[in-house]
């Protein structure tokens, strides 16, 4: 045979784990009965004391008194538990939450209460049942929503954080929306409260929290919950077999002694029905007493109540003749819908508003319904759902009905439920009928009236905004300023920026403006004479109109109340003929320019020939006078002469003088001394200079005269005032901006060395700023216009780009942008500089020599041939393409003037090397060597004789492109 604790233990530590409740504690009770019937078997040693969890707030099932005491059906029945069994109890109260936390952490030994539950079943063992109640959902009264268990899905649902009723609806999926609190009654609370929606909990215990805490807003669900049941029972950890067979075997004996009956009859009421008593009449029988004598008493209080109902009656029927009468002097019709029988009771108003009398209208719902107008029928419709709604208890409709005449007549509903059925579906209806046909016509005629005002004003602004027309108003017994939206658009600002006021309107006025308006408002308010100016603002943006201001002045008794007027932009008008005057002077300038340019280079092409006659000459006479002085003072002429060709065709924007690689930032630094001493003493110089910047090629003396002329006209912006002039280097690309000017010559792609020159001088408006480049334009007392018109043709001979920014007040910032330097691949054709010093010193030969200006051939005719050249003359570039072509192989180089009629120097060199790759080539040109070699750009390796030339510098350029 088993021993019987051997079955106690597999029943209570879990080693049979059969998933049905209250199994282990059949289990237990066989193993009880089985201890109790076999002597001899020895009992486990009895803990001393059992640790107690019990909850603060189950009444009637577990509760704390005012004075701290608990007390309760499980209380007792624990506490009867111990007696009979010998052991104490030491309770711990507080929040189910913390006692499942100590029941785990094994601070306390005994959880009561406890209902059955899976997940429970993994770490507790149960005693048999103690007691069974039903489950339900507390709702708050007439909340008719919750009509089955799977709408428990979408409210909110308080329930005590990992309670049964918490695992119950876990396991049902119903757990989307909880509410977690601590008890029951705070549980109840929060559903009083309307902070949920429903509570999950005991039939027995929440039905006492709501009688003791006086909840009258909470009532039973009609949901069936037949699963949700609660078997209660003590709970010990899983594997403390001792103690659940020490408490099995109390509740045995209770049970068995009646204890357990009188305790559960005191809290929750008896287990059964027993036998009526005697002793159980004694305590109705005076109550019975009572109720004979209240019996008699309430006969005779009916008797009288009969004789009050008839008067009531009486009265009533007076009051329904009255509100007969107040119905018919009020116009109104009246209805009465009874919604079980379908019919419906209508007034002699209800039909005679529509021309019927009430016998030819059926006393149904679809004889008024006929009569809507097709469009109102759907919101017809709805309105009678409304009314059947359970939640709504009046609405009101507004819709058109066919009246006899014809016509369709306005009318106004407003039905009331005045009946509904337990379950809260309407059963009676009532209500009223209006005609207000008047009245929407008459609304109709003030929207209509609406609508033409709202048209009529749009249109007024549209007009305002087209001719740019603002409104004003000035009312002087308030002090409040008012204007139309046009005025701030003027003013380009807006009624978050700026607030008008009859100090800071005139604000925006310029200095001559505002004398000028003072003066004439002076003369509205003292002598109510109106006026019409024209004067200039400056608007919030800083931009300058030219304004048409009127004003009428408003009296009352001889005094100025008001002025108000208008504001017009005139300044289109006002500068048409300007710009179209300027427009003709521009064109007749740029005409002049290019007049200028061209005259510039033809000038500066011819004195270069001539100067190369001079300078060639001269070193050629200098051989055989090495002393002669004049010849020295010749040549120093010739040079300077060659420098003011050089500055000409810089203006033109057709050459450089020397091209070569220049760091911009050391180039500033080493500048800078120089500048310094020729600006004002009060400018304070700034200098920003970013290291490691990549060199540009560029001239020197062209670079200089840009920086001078730049620096000179910002420390001229200065002024005798204190400022400050800042030069800054980097790398960047031109960004133009709104409001800047900006010219961009030709500018190749990649990174550009930025030189930026930025004063805190007075700045320019956008007129001046527009001018600052045309030639012999000046805002100089003593200034001739071609600085800034240099620096242009500086910057467009560099193809680079030149951006300015300006706005008065604020300053004056040029930006010119050079090419950065490219590197050369390997793999590449050489480039031009290589060409030049890439071969040997020339030792005699034949040249063809082309040039159309014949002291420049006879020139280079006599340095040759005293040399030992052969040489062959050309006077054009056909000329020099026929003798080529007689005798190609004849030539050791050939010498080519770029400028020629007919074929220039790089047409004829480019037939050449068509036909005879190798030989070599010297270009001569007025030109910078740089604008040459883009003229010449895959022609192969050329050298450049720039002109005027020495001499010296032909051979030298002649020995470097021909083989030794």
């Amino acid at each position: 045979m088993i021993p019987i604790l051997t079955v106690l233990r597999i029943a209570e530590t879990g080693l049979c784990r059969i998933p049905i409740p209250g199994f282990k504690a059949i289990l237990a009770s066989i193993g009880i009965s089985l201890l109790l019937s076999n002597i001899g078997i020895g009992r486990a040693a009895e803990p001393a004391v059992m640790r107690i969890g019990i909850e603060p707030a189950s009444a009637p099932l577990s509760f704390v008194r005012p004075d701290g005491s608990q007390g309760g059906f499980v209380v007792e029945l624990i506490e009867a538990i111990a007696a009979e069994m010998k052991f104490k109890t030491q309770p711990t109260v507080t929040t189910w939450a913390e006692l499942v936390r100590q029941f785990r952490a094994e601070e306390i030994d005994v959880l009561a209460n406890v209902a059955y539950s899976r997940e429970r079943d993994e770490y507790m063992d149960f005693t048999v049942p103690h007691q069974i109640m039903p489950g339900t959902i507390f709702v708050r009264r007439g909340d008719r929503s919750l009509r089955s268990p799977a709408d428990l899905a979408l409210v909110r649902i308080a329930v005590v954080r990992e309670s049964y009723s918490h695992a119950y609806l876990r396991a049902r999926r119903l757990d989307q929306h909880l509410v977690f609190i601590n008890s029951l009654e705070e549980a109840l609370q929060t559903l009083e409260d309307d902070r949920c929606d429903a509570v999950a909990a005991t039939q027995v215990v929440g039905n006492y929290v709501i009688r003791q805490r006086g909840f009258t807003h909470i009532v039973e669900s009609e949901i069936a919950m037949d699963d949700f049941t609660y078997r209660l029972h003590l709970s010990v950890r899983a594997g403390d077999s001792d103690r659940l067979a020490i408490l099995n075997e109390g509740l045995a004996r209770i049970r068995a002694n009646g204890t357990f009956d009188r305790i559960h009859e005191k809290w929750l009421g008896p287990l059964a029905a027993r036998r009526l008593q005697a002793k159980d009449l004694k305590p109705v029988l005076l109550p019975f007493a009572l109720v004979g004598l209240a019996v008699g008493g309430t006969l005779w209080w009916q008797r009288r109540l009969l004789r009050r109902l008839a008067e009531q009656a009486a009265r009533l029927r007076e009051n329904e003749e009255r509100l007969q009468r107040v119905l018919a002097g009020s116009e109104d019709g009246f209805w009465d819908w009874d919604l079980v029988s379908g019919r419906i009771q209508r007034s002699e108003r209800w039909a005679s508003m529509l021309g019927y009398t009430l016998a030819e209208i059926e006393p149904t719902l679809e004889s008024g319904t006929s009569l809507v107008h097709p469009d109102d029928r759907e919101n017809y419709q709805a309105w009678k759902e409304r009314l059947h709604s359970r939640t709504n208890d009046r609405c009101d409709i507004e819709y058109r009905m066919l009246a006899k005449s014809g016509e369709w007549l306005w009318i106004l509903d407003r039905g009331k439920v005045v009946a509904r059925a337990p379950d809260g579906q309407a059963l009676r209806m009532s209500g009223t009928h209006t005609d207000i046909t008047q009245r929407k016509q008459t609304e109709a005629a003030l929207l209509e009236s609406q609508r033409q005002l709202r048209r009529s004003a749009q249109l007024l602004r549209q007009t305002q905004a087209a001719a740019r027309v603002g409104g004003w108003e000035s009312d002087l017994r308030t002090g409040r300023v008012f204007w139309t939206p046009e005025t701030y658009l003027m003013h380009e600002t807006t009624p978050e920026e700026f607030q008008p006021t009859r100090a800071n309107v005139f604000s925006f006025f310029t200095p001559a403006s505002q004398k000028k308006l003072m003066v004439a408002v002076k003369a509205a308010l003292d002598e109510g004479t109106p006026y019409n100016l024209e004067l200039e603002i400056v608007t919030a943006r800083q931009r300058q109109l030219h304004v048409c201001v009127s004003c009428v002045p408003e009296k009352e008794i001889d005094r100025v109340v008001k002025l108000y007027g208008s504001i017009r932009d005139i300044t289109v008008e006002r500068t048409t003929e300007q710009e179209r005057e300027n427009l003709r002077l521009k064109m007749i300038e740029t005409q002049k320019l290019e007049s200028l340019g061209v005259l510039a280079g033809g000038i500066a092409h011819d004195f270069n020939n001539l100067l190369t006659v001079i300078l060639a000459n001269t070193t050629f006479i200098r051989e055989s006078h090495p002393k002669d002085q004049r010849l020295g003072q010749i040549e120093t002429a010739a040079h300077r002469a060659a420098d003011l060709c050089r500055q000409m065709l810089a203006y033109a924007g057709k050459g450089r003088f020397i091209v070569q690689p220049i760091d911009v930032a050391g180039f500033v630094r080493e500048t800078t001394p120089l500048i310094r001493a020729s600006i004002s003493k009060k400018a304070r110089m700034t200098l920003e200079l970013e290291a490691m910047l990549p060199t540009v090629e560029a001239d020197a003396a062209q670079l200089r005269q840009l920086v001078m002329n730049l620096v000179s006209n910002a420390s001229e912006a200065l002024g005798d005032a204190p400022g400050e002039i800042r030069m800054i280097t980097r790398v960047a690309r031109p960004e133009p901006t709104p409001g800047s000017l900006h010219h961009i010559f030709d500018l190749p792609a990649g990174d550009c060395v930025c030189l930026e020159i930025t004063d805190t001088g007075h700045g320019m408006n956008a007129a001046t700023l527009g001018r600052i480049f045309d030639p012999f334009y000046t805002t100089k007392f003593a200034g001739r216009g071609l600085g800034l018109a240099a620096v242009l043709g500086i910057v467009r001979a560099h193809h680079g780009a030149l951006v300015v920014e300006s706005a008065p007040t604020r300053g004056t910032t040029f930006r010119v942008f050079l090419p950065a330097t490219q590197k050369v691949n390997p793999t590449q054709e050489p480039g031009p500089q290589t060409a030049v010093t890439a071969l040997g010193p020339f030792k005699g030969g034949t040249v063809l020599i082309a040039d159309d200006e014949p002291v420049v051939l006879e020139t280079a005719v006599a340095i040759l041939n005293h040399r030992g050249f052969t040489t062959v003359l050309a006077v054009d570039g056909d000329d020099a393409l026929r003798k080529f072509r007689a005798n190609p192989t004849a030539f050791d180089a050939v010498l080519l003037d770029l400028t020629m009629p007919g074929l220039d120097g790089a047409e004829v060199l480019r037939i050449i090397r068509s036909e005879s790759p190798a030989i070599p080539a010297l270009i001569m040109s007025g030109f910078s060597e740089q604008d040459v070699f883009d003229r010449l750009r895959g022609l192969g390796e050329v050298a450049v004789l720039r002109k005027p030339f020495t001499q010296e510098m032909l051979l030298a350029r002649l020995s470097s492109i021909t083989p030794p």
